[in-house]
């Protein structure tokens, strides 16, 4: 049977919670996005607007036949391409990822809108 040498013991304790807490510190941190924000409040006539400025899109060549991600590019590309570049050109979408970036560009895009068709909103 072996004995525990306890000289040993605290280097080998000490190693083990360096690693550890270096570990936890890598997965426990929050990615922080880094991207322009814009103000946005969901109103109906502005939710109205969007969707209807989206379906011209939806209907254009270029998004007609293109599902989920790329889709979602081209709508954005087609609606607001400034917008798109400012929030998503250095990072965009990864597959899965969940879009919180998406009420930013809504913002982007309302302030985007030429200034006498705001007048109704």
């Amino acid at each position: 049977m072996e004995t525990f040498d306890l000289r040993k013991g605290p280097w080998i304790l000490l190693i083990l919670v360096v690693l550890l807490s270096s570990i936890c510190d890598w997965t426990d941190g929050k990615v922080a996005y880094q991207f322009k924000q814009h103000y946005y409040r969901k109103k109906p006539k502005v939710e109205k607007r969007f969707k209807l400025a989206r379906k011209l899109c939806l209907d254009t060549e270029a998004c007609k036949n293109l599902h989920g991600q790329d889709l979602s590019k081209c709508l954005r590309q087609c609606l607001a391409p400034s917008c798109y570049e400012e929030i998503y050109g250095d990072d965009e979408l990864e597959l899965g990822e969940i879009d919180v970036r998406a009420n930013s560009f809504k913002g982007c895009w309302l302030t985007s809108l030429p200034v006498g068709s705001k007048m109704d909103l």
